[in-house]
């Protein structure tokens, strides 16, 4: 299919830069909403997209760039013509977050944590409309091919077309971001509508770096054009500012269980079992890496170790001390079942 959608002038306009467009507005809008749904004034909320649009667009094709550098001639190119080139998804959340650092900063709106709670199940869902793009112009960038038959269809994999080569059904990254995109956005919501008032407040925010974090560590090396440091052919700076996500989610969490129940047994196992799947994730990664052909052993590890992960910061928030019965009332409970057997 035929990359680009319409013309503009002299310029095409891509469909993956619709779907952009889709997930960013799908996004606005479910903030929005659930701005609105807390008695919080639209107009407030306008002015952050106001701030976060043009900081994601530039700081997108900013990282696009230092990434990419011989896809533009020039920085100044690709800093003016937008039309052109490509976004990398890491800057546009970084340019998201520092307009709502400085919007929460400014007293327009609500407490940080609070805000972020907002927009943590609308990020999720707009990445989940944009990365559908992918699927109309046969780029899933995916890098590598699946062999079975069976596995030449959607959500498995998507026919690609590299340049220069014949059309392969490759492993469908973009799609599968999709779905978990938009998995992740359904559980937050449902977490904040059961959950309602007596969520603490952080804890959508918290879950959606853990989550994504951990998704994306695994998806983004499935990629054949990751966004790589420019000094290092190995490191990806997605995967690298994902974990630092996780991380510092993982450390959240933990700092709020022990500040609520004190440092028990199971925070440092917890903690432990989070930083072996670090470890163990990191080095499958280094192993597909060096081993292009086993890639399925690799990514299988990675997932489990990734998920093992994100049940423990779940098992960090909803850990609580199981009341144990005081010395006597132990006694006295040994006693009545002794005489029942009796």
């Amino acid at each position: 299919m035929n990359s680009v959608a319409f013309l503009l002038g002299r310029w095409s306009v891509t469909w993956p830069g619709v779907f952009a467009a889709l997930g960013a507005g799908c996004a606005m809008l479910l903030a929005l909403g659930l701005w609105v749904g807390r008695g919080r004034r639209a107009a407030a909320l306008l002015w952050l997209f106001a701030a976060a649009l043009p900081l994601g667009l530039v700081l997108g094709r900013l990282a696009h760039w230092y990434c990419h550098p011989m896809q533009y001639d020039s920085l100044a190119e690709a800093l003016t013509d937008y039309l052109r080139g490509d976004f990398s998804l890491w800057g546009v959340f970084i340019g998201v977050l520092l307009a709502a650092v400085l919007f929460a900063a400014s007293g327009l709106s609500a407490p940080p944590w609070e805000l972020l709670d907002l927009l943590a199940p609308a990020a999720a869902l707009g990445v989940a409309v944009g990365r559908l793009g992918a699927l109309l112009d046969l780029s899933d960038r995916g890098k590598f091919a699946l062999a079975s038959p069976e596995l030449h269809r959607l959500p498995f994999s998507a026919f690609t077309v590299l340049t220069g080569e014949e059309g392969q059904w490759r492993f469908a990254t973009f799609t599968f971001q999709s779905l978990y995109c938009l998995v992740l956005a359904l559980a937050l919501l449902a977490l904040l509508l059961w959950a309602g008032k007596r969520l603490e407040s952080g804890t959508l925010a918290l879950f959606f770096a853990l989550f994504y974090g951990a998704g994306q560590i695994l998806l983004d090396s499935t990629r054949y054009d990751g966004d790589f440091f420019r000094f290092n052919g190995f490191i990806h700076v997605p995967q690298l500012l994902s974990a630092l996500a996780a991380a510092a989610a993982m450390g959240v969490l933990a700092g709020r269980s022990i500040r609520r129940h004190g440092f028990r047994r199971i925070h440092a196992g917890l903690l432990l079992l989070a930083l072996l799947c670090f470890a163990g994730s990191g080095g499958m990664e280094y192993y597909s890496q060096r081993y292009t052909g086993s890639y399925a052993l690799c990514y299988g590890v990675m997932g489990l170790l990734l998920g093992l992960l994100c049940a423990a910061g779940v098992a960090l928030w909803a850990w609580k001390p199981g009341k144990k019965a005081d010395f006597p009332e132990r006694i006295e409970q040994s006693e009545r079942r002794e005489d029942l057997t009796t």
